[in-house]
């Protein structure tokens, strides 16, 4: 089950973080603007682990066009 925690964002702004942690898979953690996307998203990411379809995707989420191209 996901965890959410409100937090202040960069701009001062409320900002609510999301946080999955099942045995067998690496921690998932994303931060959103409001609490309802952030609840949609842990669905999702969860539903895909009960799934065994689930694919770590922070890694390509980082990586730049500019990285790719180095």
């Amino acid at each position: 089950m996901a965890t959410f925690r409100k937090r202040k964002g960069p701009k001062g702004n409320t900002v609510w973080q999301a946080q999955i942690i099942r045995v067998g898979y690496k921690s998932q953690f994303r931060t959103f603007e409001n609490k309802t996307a952030a609840a949609a998203w842990a669905r999702e990411v969860e539903r895909e682990m009960d799934h065994g379809a689930f694919i770590d995707r922070s890694q390509s989420e980082i990586t730049t066009l500019a990285d790719l191209l180095d």
